[in-house]
């Protein structure tokens, strides 16, 4: 009776350890956040990945919303790791419904391999940089968060996602990165 009892117990430990474990690596996205940025200032925020399958496409729609004093950024690029681009060398960056003057932009960026040989190892990568220019606010935040690209006609969804090796759409969550501008004090 006891062997059996602490039979069960392993299975169970077993068990929890197992389902830890898938828990820990999710699908996920993670966009940097940044404080005390000067207004008028240059600056960038990475964004990481997480899959926990090999991808052969990856994509990210962000937007870009205005904060409460009217603080925003003006996204002036896309700079892509050399990591990704030496696996996926076919990228877009359309900042189309960007129009940098608030209350709310979105931004669209993927990387590919179209020739079909590009796959991603499951893991974790800071993908690309997004630069932007903060605006000229004393004092806010401006949150950038996932979003949804408005496009006609679209086959699906145009969210962050990636495909996976099998050719299915893996979504993502997204955690959302602040930036907060604070002004200088004169020199």
């Amino acid at each position: 009776m006891m062997q059996k009892r602490k039979l069960n117990s392993l299975l169970l430990i077993s068990f929890i350890v197992v389902f830890a474990a898938s828990l820990s690596f999710a699908d996920q996205v993670t966009i940097q956040s940044k404080y005390n940025l000067s207004r008028c200032a240059a600056q960038a925020v990475n964004v990481t990945l997480e899959n926990s399958s090999d991808a052969k496409g990856i994509e990210f729609v962000f937007t870009i919303n205005e904060g409460a004093s009217g603080g925003f950024l003006e996204v002036t690029g896309i700079d892509w790791d050399p990591a990704i681009t030496a696996v996926f060398p076919d990228l877009v960056v359309d900042l189309s419904q960007a129009s940098n003057d608030g209350p709310q932009d979105t931004i669209r960026f993927a990387a590919m391999d179209l020739a079909g040989a590009g796959v991603l190892a499951a893991g974790t990568y800071t993908v690309a940089t997004i630069n932007f220019i903060t605006s000229d606010v004393c004092y806010d935040t401006v949150l950038i968060d996932n979003g949804v690209f408005s496009y006609p006609n679209p086959t699906a969804e145009i969210t962050t996602q990636y495909v996976d090796a099998g050719g299915a759409i893996v979504p993502v969550s997204v955690t959302a990165g602040e930036v907060g501008i604070r002004n200088s004090k004169p020199v």
